[in-house]
C-alpha cells in the first residue's frame, strides 16, 4: 500500500508541470481515465529522464539521438518495467 500511495503522490506533484498520457488499447476502453499502470509508467519515465538521462556533453561516450526516438525509448521502457 505504501508504494502505491507514494507513486500516486509523486504523480500528483509531477502533474503540476507535465501532463499524464493515458495509453489506449483496442481491447480495453478506459474512457480516457488513467489506470495505475499509466500512473506508474508516467512516474518511472519522468524519474528516469531526469536522473539517468541527463544532457551532459562532458562524457566522451555521449551520443545524441533525435527527440522522437528518445521519447519512444523512454515510453517503451516505462511501460515494460
Amino acid at each position: 500500500m505504501a508504494v502505491f500511495s507514494l507513486t500516486c503522490l509523486f504523480a500528483i506533484e509531477m502533474l503540476k508541470s507535465k501532463s499524464l498520457p493515458v495509453l489506449t488499447t483496442a481491447w480495453y476502453d478506459k474512457n480516457n481515465e488513467a489506470t495505475f499502470s499509466d500512473i506508474i509508467a508516467f512516474v518511472r519515465r519522468n524519474i528516469w529522464a531526469e536522473k539517468y538521462f541527463d544532457d551532459s556533453t562532458v562524457d566522451a561516450e555521449y551520443m545524441k539521438i533525435k527527440l522522437p526516438q528518445w521519447d519512444a525509448l523512454l515510453d517503451q521502457l516505462a511501460r515494460a518495467a
